[in-house]
């Protein structure tokens, strides 16, 4: 972040905080490609692995990105995570949702950014009506990978 919603760091849940410049490149797979493919830092050891032709261990929980390099087009995750602090975001390809906190584990706010309408996250529209199906799905996702984490841990 350079100023946008006035902050000067990438400490945030904000898209300009959360993404992150991805390029991989491999001797067996054609370059000057890009794609809007949603990926995670997890996913980087199983795409190593696979280009490497590694077996890729079980415990693991990201998924290799060489199908997106054979065809851009093609999707390996629907939804990614990102935390900050206090809190927890979901993405999808349309929608960032972002619940935060407290120290006891409740809920205290949350943003949804629509970034078809809003790329550049200015309207938080997670109080709208037409919104709440939207959230009701992606707080139940969120919800869920929270809880998955933590038995893992």
């Amino acid at each position: 972040n350079l100023g946008e919603h006035t902050l000067w760091c990438k400490h945030s849940c904000f898209h300009n905080a959360i993404q992150s410049a991805l390029i991989i490149k491999s001797p067996t797979i054609k370059g000057g490609m890009s794609t809007h493919s949603l990926a995670s830092f997890v996913d980087i050891y199983p795409t190593v692995s696979d280009l490497a032709g590694l077996e890729t261990p079980d415990h693991l929980v990201g998924k290799s990105l060489v199908p997106i390099l054979n065809d851009p087009s093609y999707e390996v995750n629907t939804h990614v995570f990102a935390r900050w602090q206090n809190g927890e975001t979901i993405k999808d390809d349309q929608y960032a949702y972002t619940q935060y906190y407290d120290k006891q584990g409740n809920v205290t706010s949350s943003m949804l950014y629509d970034h078809e309408q809003d790329p550049e996250e200015n309207v938080n529209v997670a109080l709208q009506p037409e919104y709440q199906e939207e959230i009701a799905e992606l707080r139940k996702k969120l919800e869920e990978h929270i809880s998955n984490r933590t038995k893992e841990q």
